[in-house]
């Protein structure tokens, strides 16, 4: 198993523009535990409509508090730093 190095920086937030900031091993460290559905998208690079139908089929890893979804960011991590792991292999 190994270890995980201390997040560097602080954690991004939904104000930050995430389309913009390139998804490494250390950006996805500084994501909130729980993102909203359009910020996931944002971040997945798909529209809102398409996160939500993949929410409501059980294809994103998703938490729910009451009426609010949130996806599970520890769950999408292979989704989002994939090109970095396919250019290690």
């Amino acid at each position: 198993m190994t270890r995980h190095e201390p997040v560097r920086g602080p954690l991004l937030t939904p104000a930050d523009d995430w389309k913009s900031v390139p998804m490494d091993r250390t950006t996805v460290d500084r994501l909130p535990a729980l993102l909203p559905i359009p910020a996931a998208a944002k971040i997945l690079g798909i529209s809102r409509a398409s996160a939500y139908r993949y929410a409501a089929n059980d294809e994103l890893p998703v938490q729910r508090f009451g009426s609010r979804v949130y996806v599970v960011t520890v769950k999408i991590r292979y989704l989002l730093v994939s090109d970095e792991l396919d250019a290690a292999a």
